[in-house]
């Protein structure tokens, strides 16, 4: 796919990502694999969009709901986002900060979602015990 030649690294982490969510279809995971290691990028699990192609990815209207869906489900303690309004729709919907690194800055969630993010704190803490 030509995309993944002129796509070019704006930041090459220097520690190993624990969780890569991306919104890539599923069907492109060889050649995203091979451009993170080309690039040098290390992760632990890279999660791509299960969908049969951009039809169904633009049709589900999705892009933030499925990026807060892996940060909520892997209890991930930061999200690092590039886009702003994917940012704040994780932020809001995941009730957790969401870094953007095209504003350089945190991005937190409405009242709403802290509500929400505070009572999944307080539940998993009752779970404990």
């Amino acid at each position: 796919m030509n995309i993944f030649r002129k796509c070019r690294t704006i930041f090459r982490p220097s520690k190993t990502i624990g969780y890569l969510v991306t919104n890539r279809l599923e069907k492109y995971r060889a050649l995203t694999e091979a451009w993170l290691a080309k690039h040098n990028v290390k992760y632990n699990h890279l999660i791509m969009l299960d969908l049969p192609d951009k039809a169904a990815r633009l049709k589900a209207n999705n892009h933030g709901g499925f990026k807060a869906s892996v940060y909520v489900k892997y209890d991930c303690y930061l999200f690092i986002e590039s886009s702003i309004w994917q940012a704040k729709q994780i932020a809001d919907l995941s009730g957790k900060p969401v870094y953007c690194t095209d504003e350089r800055k945190m991005v937190f969630p409405n009242s709403m979602g802290k509500s929400k993010f505070l009572l999944r704190k307080v539940i998993k803490k009752l779970i404990r015990r």
